[in-house]
């Protein structure tokens, strides 16, 4: 009924007012809870944190569910690869630990720059020896990166939807 990039602009627009309220109000509930640092500059960087975590995410949930015409399919072959990038963010395994030829892995991990960023924030400005989890980018870049990831997997989503309408038609 209508263009594909319509569709994709209106299902992006759509979504940003729920993927915004969400994680202003968990962080606004869990960031209390579980006394994280105090401070409001810890605060409004944990919310931005969560914010783009949860935008990254969003954005391999809306690639994977492009890439498949059965939503049985999709949901089945979704904890394959979140479960990958859950491995490869070096919050369960050590990322020095794993074999040179799959180690690419980490940085299509949005999970990584998320569990970075929330450490950095979280350790910033104490004693604590956060250098021993051997972060290779800090808070800004692990932003960025995420930022990038959404950007990009976005872009694919749109151009697998744009090849597979072609099939489909």
């Amino acid at each position: 009924m209508y263009s594909v990039l319509a569709y994709f602009i209106s299902r992006n627009v759509v979504e940003l007012g729920m993927m915004t309220l969400v994680p202003i109000l968990n962080a606004l509930i869990v960031y209390w809870m579980i006394e994280l640092h105090s401070g409001a500059g810890y605060f409004f960087m944990y919310m931005l944190i969560f914010f783009v975590s949860g935008l990254a995410g969003n954005s391999y949930g809306f690639l994977i569910s492009s890439l498949y015409t059965d939503t049985k399919a999709a949901v089945e072959n979704f904890p394959l690869l979140g479960t990958t990038l859950i491995v490869f963010s070096g919050y369960i395994k050590d990322l020095k630990d794993l074999p040179g030829w799959i180690t690419w892995v980490q940085y299509i991990s949005p999970m990584k720059y998320s569990f970075t960023a929330f450490a950095v924030n979280e350790y910033r400005n104490t004693t604590a020896p956060i250098d021993l989890l051997g972060f290779n980018t800090g808070l800004a870049l692990s932003l960025i990166l995420l930022v990038v990831l959404s950007v990009a997997t976005r872009l694919i989503a749109y151009i697998v939807l744009s090849l597979s309408k072609t099939k489909l038609e």
